[in-house]
């Protein structure tokens, strides 16, 4: 299976097509330095694609980046890494990932705020 197939990218949920033209659009072999706001989003994609297993966003390494810390990384790459398994129906791995970005400090992250809703939506069933 891969990564195209769970299309997680919210411009294509559910296309196929839609999906692998975006992620066929997306150059290969950029460096971190490439990514003013970090690479987070390029290695979800890189994910999607198959290029990396899903664990290896959830070991975040802050590499060159100034702009993020490790907590805001790992809220960014491990929402993605949530919501790959939640849209595969492995839902005990989301909710454990979800529940490992709230546990840091990265409160005004975008992967931190989904989390919180998509376990809030996930308790109401």
């Amino acid at each position: 299976m891969t990564g195209v197939q769970t299309c997680a990218l919210p411009i294509c949920k559910g296309d196929e097509a839609a999906a692998e033209a975006v992620l066929a659009s997306v150059p290969e072999g950029l460096a971190d330095e490439a990514f003013v706001e970090g690479p987070s989003y390029y290695r979800r994609l890189r994910m999607y694609r198959g290029e990396l297993a899903p664990e290896d966003l959830l070991a975040p390494d802050k590499g060159s980046q100034v702009i993020h810390d490790v907590e805001t990384i790992y809220a960014t790459q491990g929402y993605g890494v949530g919501n790959w398994y939640l849209y595969n129906g492995e839902t005990d791995r989301a909710r454990a990932v979800f529940d490992q970005i709230l546990q840091g400090r990265s409160r005004f992250a975008f992967g931190y705020i989904a989390a919180e809703l998509d376990l809030r939506e996930m308790a109401e069933g």
